[in-house]
């Protein structure tokens, strides 16, 4: 998840989601969607004392009630975003939206007009769940309708509150939104500026290398069609001094093409936010500055497993979620889909690299076991939830 709220997998209803959310990613989400429950809160207490105070107990244990079951089924709709895989994601948040409506009615019979205050929450199921263009259409729809309860059920002062706590508290929840979208933008454009970066350096290095040797060789090469009849012998040596040349010029070049294909970390978690979202994947990717606690040795191991773990999570793994988390010795990429076709085994220093039981992942992750045992780290792939049906894949660089 990016911020508690990445693009969702609704852009590929095709594939085919998981219904629960990892349990690694309850604390960050709960909390995100839980800080708005304090309003609900304290219109549930309000409701709650004016009850009591009235003599009301039935009332009051309804109002308790129905705020305690509002909440929850607001908070499993962020945990559990698709009870029904096989729908789309517009169609599972109407569900839950129709949870909440059922609810809502309920606390309504006690809190009457009161009972508007929840329509905000309505707003975040949608807002932080969908597509952008959905969640604003959905956000207008539900700002509106909370405007016209608000106008249809109340007046004189407590109509003017009421209808800008609902405007004012909708505002911000789509603020957050676009905030967490810009700030997914800007981490695209930091990457293309990365990649136009290393696009200049790769024709300035091949410049340099291949600019020198290839005028050497073709000043020598006339001189031997020169020397070849009037004296044997320097063309001879000349020729060989071209071999020489050719030969200095193909290691300079294989030095620049390795140096180019090194990956670099902070770049490769650029770039897997971006793939993961054009590919509809959700993902939670940790900032760019987390690079700077990783090593230098650790950075390039961690990198190749990185582009490689996202890549098979695009290609293969049918995931709706990946979660990627960065130390200054470990590297763990986490997605919720079909899982590997067995488990890998973990190779270490000095250990052989075995085959994967995958044939679809194998030669990649074999290279991957390989860079590990040589730099003397271990990688891990596995299910992540083994015995489900959807197992997950766990791949972990530890060095």
């Amino acid at each position: 998840m990016n911020n508690g709220h990445p693009d969702p997998a609704d852009t590929v209803d095709a594939v085919p989601r998981s219904r629960v959310l990892p349990r690694e990613e309850w604390g960050a989400v709960l909390g995100f969607a839980g800080v708005w429950l304090v309003f609900l809160l304290m219109a549930v207490a309000s409701v709650t004392v004016a009850r009591i105070q009235a003599g009301d107990a039935a009332g009051a244990a309804v109002a308790v009630g129905s705020g305690v079951l509002f909440t929850a089924v607001y908070l499993v709709s962020f945990i559990v975003p698709d009870p029904v895989p096989s729908w789309p994601r517009p169609a599972n948040t109407g569900l839950y939206t129709l949870a909440l409506v059922l609810v809502t009615a309920l606390f309504a019979t006690t809190a009457g007009s009161a009972a508007i205050n929840v329509v905000p929450y309505f707003a975040a199921v949608w807002v932080f769940s969908q597509r952008r263009r959905t969640a604003l259409t959905a956000v207008a729809v539900i700002a509106a309708a909370g405007v016209v309860l608000a106008l249809l059920f109340t007046d004189g002062e407590p109509r003017i509150w009421l209808t800008g706590s609902i405007l004012v508290a909708t505002a911000v929840i789509v603020a957050v939104r676009l905030a967490s979208d810009s700030e997914d933008a800007m981490t695209a454009v930091r990457h293309e500026l990365d990649l136009s970066r290393q696009r200049e350096e790769l024709a300035r290095d091949v410049h340099d290398v291949l600019g020198h040797s290839l005028t050497a060789v073709h000043v020598k090469a006339q001189l031997v069609t020169r020397l070849i009849d009037v004296d044997p012998a320097r063309a001879k040596a000349e020729a060989e001094q071209i071999v020489t040349l050719t030969r200095s010029a193909i290691g300079e070049v294989r030095s620049t093409v390795d140096g180019l294909s090194a990956p670099q970390l902070a770049t490769e978690l650029a770039g897997a936010r971006r793939v993961l979202s054009d590919a509809g994947i959700r993902a939670e990717v940790p900032g760019i500055e987390a690079v700077a606690q990783v090593p230098a040795q650790a950075a390039e191991l961690f990198a190749w497993t990185l582009r490689e773990a996202v890549t098979n999570a695009v290609r293969h793994s049918g995931a709706a979620r990946v979660r990627i988390t960065l130390a200054a010795d470990r590297l763990t990429v986490v997605d919720d889909g079909v899982g590997p076709d067995g488990p890998v085994p973990v190779s270490g220093p000095g250990e052989a690299s075995e085959p994967s039981s995958s044939r679809r992942r194998g030669t990649g992750l074999a290279g991957l076991r390989a860079r590990a045992r040589a730099a003397g780290g271990t990688l891990e792939v596995r299910p992540e939830h083994l015995g489900t049906e959807r197992p997950g894949t766990r791949v972990e660089v530890t060095l």
